[in-house]
């Protein structure tokens, strides 16, 4: 017997690629709303994945993600600037454009951190064509698992490249899970469903029930000889008598009937008052299941007592269905540009509102770490305000040119109220004092990083900065100042200004950064009881530079696992 074995083995091991790095990367707001969880990330998108979970680690917050939608370069020859950074060094331009190796180094540090940033529930789709699907399908495998495979969506663009024998009219968007097991299953809005319920009541305003009916049916065919309805839509032709909802009558038998103890309860007719035919294998419900449903209405009865009744489906219940893998969508995607913003190739609109619509929770947090023009921001702030979700989005972006002249023009574009944060990578050297000198110097911009914070209670008591309350979780955010230590006492000072603001804002609990260097630091290790007389249930502190370097370790190992 054959045995097939398919697997990326990197050219250099991650192992390699992360020993010794001497550069600890964070990311700080440098314009924009304070306090968004809409994040716009001007950086190496490595960096920047990496400063996220190290970051949000350190402010003991799990950081998590519901969907990533990327759209890597395709490595058919031209980059677009994206670089291979596999060594710490940049490599040329464009280079590697071409060599699959390369864009198997490339993409496997950046999907190991994806992966351990998206939520249980999380899943992933990711944007490639012909040349890399095979490669990427294996590379995925091996990260995410094959189990956690949902499927491959076909996205028909409905115009082709030039080939040398084909014209490719098509590309991929492969999509996993984090866990399949606890992943929502992914839902689609049938396309004509809404029409189809329109049209229903315009006739029957304008014609009896039965004209109406009648009128409903030759509809129903028209739109199906035209190729537009499907099946699971066109199935919905029946008007009901009584509440005038379409629905349809669907199949009442039981697949198998184990031992011949499935239900066969005969059903009166409501007309005939005589019993109807029992389904060949018992009905698919319990006896109690079937009383219920006839009690409300949900089972149909033929014209007479001849015909086996069926479960009637509810158009407006069954709104949605599991998304096709095929895709049709022929935009080139530069229509929703703002005038005078030029993108050579953005992702268009609509497909992506697709494709963020198949995940069901509409308040998800979307991550997109090859952010280019803002496409999925875009279609993010678009989708919200079609459908009252709330959902949340971070694009990064690499290219400084793309970044400020494309993206952000962009979404100041598509939400006029500017709700989003512009943020950068800070590289810093772990050793030394440089990481603390360089939190200490943008301390207040790398903490509104990590927090959604409310200054209005904001508090300068002797070497002790309260920022501010993260109201998200009703979290006073602290951190100390040893320079600005002037009385002997400052620790009691700092602990009743402490205490007040908490009784002012009831906060549940207290996070302090504490910028220790060679001094000792009274805050590191005091517990909450120090906060008695307080609703506070929590206190935390965090060693600046040690946890941070701790953190980003961690995150190091896990890309190398």
């Amino acid at each position: 017997m054959g045995a097939t074995v398919l697997e990326f083995k990197p050219r250099e091991s991650l192992i390699e690629f992360v020993k010794g790095r001497e550069n600890v990367s964070l990311i700080r707001r440098n314009g924009g709303r304070k306090s968004s969880e809409n994040m716009a990330i001007h950086g190496d998108n490595l960096a920047a994945l990496a400063a996220l979970k190290a970051g949000f680690g350190t402010a003991k917050e799990k950081f998590k993600v519901d969907v990533i939608a990327i759209d890597p370069p395709y490595n058919v020859g031209g980059n677009q600037g994206y670089q291979n950074v596999w060594k710490g060094k940049s490599e040329k331009e464009r280079d590697w454009a071409g060599d699959h190796g390369k864009f198997l180094d490339f993409m496997e540090p950046r999907l190991k951190i994806a992966r351990q940033l998206l939520s249980e529930q999380g899943v992933i789709f990711i944007n490639i064509c012909d040349g890399e699907y095979a490669r990427l399908k294996i590379l995925m495998n091996q990260i995410f698992g094959e189990e956690n495979d949902i499927g491959t969506f076909i996205w028909n663009k409905g115009r082709g490249a030039a080939g040398s024998h084909v014209s490719a009219s098509h590309e991929y968007i492969i999509c996993y899970a984090k866990d399949k097991t606890k992943a929502p299953s992914l839902q689609q809005k049938k396309p004509y469903a809404e029409l189809m319920i329109k049209k229903s009541k315009e006739l029957l305003e304008q014609f009896s029930f039965e004209e109406a009916q009648k009128q409903f049916k030759k509809w129903i065919s028209e739109m199906k000889a035209k190729g537009l309805l499907k099946p699971g839509e066109a199935a919905y032709s029946e008007i009901h008598p009584t509440n005038y909802r379409l629905f349809h009558a669907d199949n009442s038998c039981a697949q198998d009937d184990p031992k011949g103890k499935r239900c066969r309860k005969a059903l009166a007719h409501p007309k005939t008052k005589k019993p109807c035919p029992v389904p060949k294998n018992g009905w698919k419900w319990t006896e109690e299941t079937l009383d219920r449903l006839v009690s409300e209405g949900k089972i149909y009865f033929g014209h007479d007592h001849s015909v086996v009744p069926k479960i009637i489906r509810y158009l407006d219940e069954q709104m949605f269905q599991r998304p096709l893998t095929m895709i049709f969508d022929g935009s080139d995607g530069k229509d929703s540009l703002p005038s005078g913003v030029t993108f050579t190739t953005p992702k268009p609109i609509s497909l992506l509102k697709t494709i963020l619509s198949f995940y069901p929770e509409k308040n998800a947090r979307v991550l997109d770490f090859f952010g280019g023009s803002g496409a999925t921001a875009h279609a993010v702030v678009d989708l919200n305000k079609e459908d009252g979700g709330k959902r949340s989005w971070i694009l990064v972006e690499e290219m400084g040119s793309t970044f400020h002249k494309v993206l952000v023009p962009r979404m100041k574009h598509a939400d006029p109220s500017n709700d989003f944060s512009t943020y950068e990578v800070e590289t810093v050297p772990v050793g030394g004092r440089e990481l603390l000198k360089k939190f200490n110097q943008h301390s207040y911009d790398f903490l509104s990083s990590y927090h959604f914070l409310d200054e209005s209670e904001s508090v300068l008591a002797e070497g002790m900065n309260i920022v501010g309350i993260d109201k998200s979780k009703d979290q006073l955010v602290a951190i100390t100042v040893p320079t600005a230590r002037k009385s002997k006492n400052f620790f009691v000072e700092e602990l009743a200004a402490i205490k007040q603001t908490i009784k002012k804002v009831k906060a549940k609990s207290v996070l302090i950064y504490t910028l220790h260097g060679d001094t000792e630091e009274p805050w590191l290790g005091v517990d909450k009881s120090v906060l008695s007389g307080t609703h506070c249930k929590t206190l935390s502190t965090v060693g600046v530079p040690d946890e941070l370097v701790k953190e980003w370790n961690e995150v190091l190992e896990a890309m190398a696992a």
